[in-house]
């Protein structure tokens, strides 16, 4: 088995990998129960997708710990978020997945309240869409654009900064979109401005936008001590055969 990773309590490390990476991947790593789910699925390319997140996770999470791929056992929290169920490594571990397109990204850190979103899809009436989930805060940012391509843009980089929070909270749609604004300041980095009373609010949070591949936007959020902030380093990622 390969050097486990160092990864100290206040790291965060980001793996991104294309679908197409698993086109020959080993899915005899894989539980029975995730092979039958990806036989549900109507369409060839979600199965696809689908059977590769599997991979990638069980991949992933093998760098931070002496355990096989195939080892790996998941449940499912109230919100539908996965976690390691078993075995328990020695010391904690947290991951959080996002697929969108051709492109898979995990988030690995010691402490849960990590969130990590890519997206690529941009709906018709963007500003349709802001007017129901974004604040007024954000909806001005994206109101001072004006062309078509750059509200494409700030819209997706908005929208992955506040699925990455959401996710990071563990509490799904329970915790309202308008409820918040994630404003971009500079170096990638946005500024969180809660608009709703909430214990939540009290911890420090980091939010990112990351590099993301041509006409995609992914982003990261992390809950972290005021004494210090996260470091969250992107890494390339290259599968096991």
């Amino acid at each position: 088995m390969a050097t486990v990773r160092d990864l100290d309590d206040h790291e965060v490390e980001i793996w991104l990998a294309s679908v197409d990476q698993f086109s020959r991947a080993n899915n005899s790593i894989l539980q029975p129960e995730e092979i039958a789910k990806a036989r549900r699925f109507a369409f060839e390319r979600d199965r696809g997708r689908y059977l590769a997140t599997r991979v990638f996770v069980r991949q992933i999470l093998t760098r931070y710990a002496e355990t096989a791929p195939a080892a790996w056992r998941f449940k499912l929290n109230d919100h539908d978020r996965p976690f390691i169920d078993a075995p328990a490594p020695s010391a904690p571990l947290f991951f959080n997945l996002s697929h969108a397109g051709d492109y898979l990204v995990c988030s690995v850190a010691r402490t849960e309240r990590v969130g990590v979103d890519i997206e690529n899809h941009v709906p018709d009436e963007p500003l349709d869409i802001a007017e129901r989930f974004f604040s007024a805060k954000e909806r001005a940012w994206l109101a001072t654009v004006g062309g078509k391509a750059e509200l494409a843009r700030r819209f997706l980089t908005l929208w992955t900064l506040k699925e990455s929070y959401i996710k990071a909270l563990s509490v799904g749609l329970s915790h309202p979109l308008n409820a918040f604004s994630l404003l971009p300041t500079v170096n990638n980095q946005a500024k969180l401005e809660i608009h709703v009373e909430s214990d939540i609010a009290a911890d420090p949070w980091t939010c990112r936008s990351l590099v993301a591949p041509a006409d995609y936007a992914m982003a990261v959020s992390v809950a972290h001590p005021k004494e210090h902030l996260p470091t969250i380093t992107q890494l390339k990622f290259e599968p096991d055969r």
